[in-house]
């Protein structure tokens, strides 16, 4: 309704100020592929967008602002003073805003001061603290991620391999579970359960989930290698046993 308000009177003052009409027929022409009727990506909203639509608005401002200031007293002075006021407030605002684009740290953790319950953002904070060899503080962003959307794949499955690094394979393994009840057809999730099972000298389910992540895909390099080390564990485990008279 706003914008049909604005349409209207835009076009009533056509003659009278071009510049109205000119500016807000580009405002509305290039915000509609943006205006999120149809969502790209995750995202339902980002500044991006607006970028170009403004340059409609600055057309109404630019060319507008000279009619209101026709009867200003003293206009010579009080313009200047007033752009210079203008651009301190928008530096300021503008040195204030990048500042939070400092590293990837600075922007989540201002992105979720500035927001509620965001499973994405904790999901990349925590991907980003990982990659500092935070694992701690990256864990407790995972768990956060977990607890807004309980079905979130990507973070269980991170989870689990943060775990798995941390030296943690029970918690590791809780994680590579749920994320295959979540996408039973994921290969990296059963080759990283395969691992922790190895880990935990399970040779026998490490060996099929190293055998299912490639029957998933055949092609899947780490998990094919996986399983030879398995076999061989297994192999090496069954002369040791027999060289000690036992049988299995």
């Amino acid at each position: 309704m706003l914008l049909i308000c604005i349409s209207l009177l835009a076009i009533k003052n056509s003659i009278k100020r071009p510049c109205v009409i000119v500016g807000w027929l580009w405002y509305l022409g290039t915000l509609v592929p943006v205006i999120g009727f149809v969502q790209v990506g995750l995202q339902s909203m980002a500044d991006r967008y607006t970028y170009i639509p403004s340059i409609g608005l600055f057309m109404i401002v630019a060319y507008g602002f000279p009619e209101v200031v026709t009867h200003w007293r003293h206009k010579k002075i009080l313009i200047p003073i007033f752009a210079t006021i203008v651009l301190v407030i928008l530096m300021t605002i503008t040195w204030t805003q990048t500042g939070y684009w400092k590293n990837s740290i600075t922007l989540f953790e201002h992105a979720l001061n500035i927001t509620s319950r965001n499973q994405i953002l904790h999901f990349n904070l925590g991907n980003t603290l990982v990659n500092q060899g935070r694992s701690e503080e990256a864990i407790h962003h995972y768990l956060k991620a977990i607890e807004i959307n309980p079905d979130y794949l990507e973070a269980h499955f991170n989870l689990g391999i943060t775990y798995h690094n941390n030296g943690n394979t029970d918690e590791a393994i809780k994680q590579y579970l749920k994320a295959l009840t979540l996408k039973s057809d994921s290969a990296e999730a059963y080759n990283y359960l395969g691992l922790a099972l190895l880990q935990k000298k399970n040779i026998e389910k490490a060996t099929l989930c190293f055998r299912k992540a490639l029957q998933i895909d055949p092609n899947y390099t780490s998990a094919n290698n996986n399983l030879k080390k398995a076999l061989m564990m297994e192999h090496n485990y069954q002369i040791e046993s027999d060289s000690n008279g036992i049988r299995p």
